[in-house]
């Protein structure tokens, strides 16, 4: 699921199956985008190769997502992979987390 945020798109993934890579790369052809707000939930990449890790951490910051909170069947190695190049735009997006994207005036 994606959607048009005040702050730009996000994107709600429930287990990633068809590819982080490919999911961001078809909405950004639907939509035009040149940038993600924030990517949530399950990247299936609990059994990657490292290369597949990198080259998912790659297509992140090529799309400069602002949030990354990667869960579920995204995996111990690529959570610490992500920390580790992301920083702080990596956060614990468990069960239970709220998540609020609009401009509150």
């Amino acid at each position: 699921m994606f959607l048009d945020g005040p702050d730009g798109w996000v994107v709600v993934l429930g287990c990633a199956h068809a590819g982080v890579i490919n999911t961001l790369d078809y909405i950004a052809k639907l939509t035009g985008a040149t940038q993600f707000r924030a990517v949530l939930g399950g990247m299936h990449l609990l059994c990657a190769s490292p290369e597949r890790i990198q080259a998912t951490i790659a297509t992140l910051e090529r799309y400069q997502v602002q949030t990354v909170a990667a869960n579920h069947c995204t995996g111990r190695q690529a959570l610490i992979a992500m920390a580790t190049v992301l920083g702080d735009r990596c956060c614990d997006g468990r069960v239970g987390t709220c998540w609020q994207f609009s401009n509150v005036t």
